[in-house]
């Protein structure tokens, strides 16, 4: 099976798993770490005034669920959420986003688990789920995607 590598700001959490239901709207948040940094070198004087808060700011934000397990992630079919905030002066910390669990069909495998990837990147270029070179983080996450009973 042929897998693709991930940007290279990586982080495999895959152990982590959360269980969707198929044809659902779900809400995913974003929050981004933030430090706080002092603007003044004479650190002596205990002002918080000069204490600046800096966040890792990423501009786009998708979001793919390897649906047929063959470890690709298909840009037309699998990716969930295409998130542009591409304003730079606007620096955002959290993220409220919602993604469509598609309904199962027979060409993607329910009751399995799968791959979800997520990007963040401040680079337009860089919106790919594979081989990445530009600043960026790639967090991968398992999904259990359910059928939905009808009662």
């Amino acid at each position: 099976m042929r897998r693709c590598s991930p940007t290279n700001n990586y982080e495999d959490r895959s152990d982590l798993v959360v269980k969707l239901f198929e044809n659902t709207i779900y809400t995913l948040q974003i929050q981004l770490y933030c430090v706080k940094s002092w603007e003044d070198e004479s650190s002596d004087r205990q002002d918080l005034s000069l204490v600046k808060t800096n966040c890792n700011v990423a501009h786009y934000v998708n979001v793919w669920i390897d649906l047929n397990n063959d470890g690709i992630f298909d840009d037309n079919k699998e990716r969930l959420l295409h998130d542009d905030h591409s304003n730079g002066d606007y620096i955002k910390r959290d993220y409220t986003l919602r993604i469509a669990i598609p309904k199962i069909d027979g060409k993607n495998n329910v009751g399995e688990l799968h791959r979800i990837r997520v990007i963040l990147t401040r680079d337009e270029n860089n919106r790919k789920p594979c081989y990445n070179v530009g600043y960026g983080e790639a967090r991968d996450y398992t999904v259990h995607i359910l059928q939905k009973s009808y009662y």
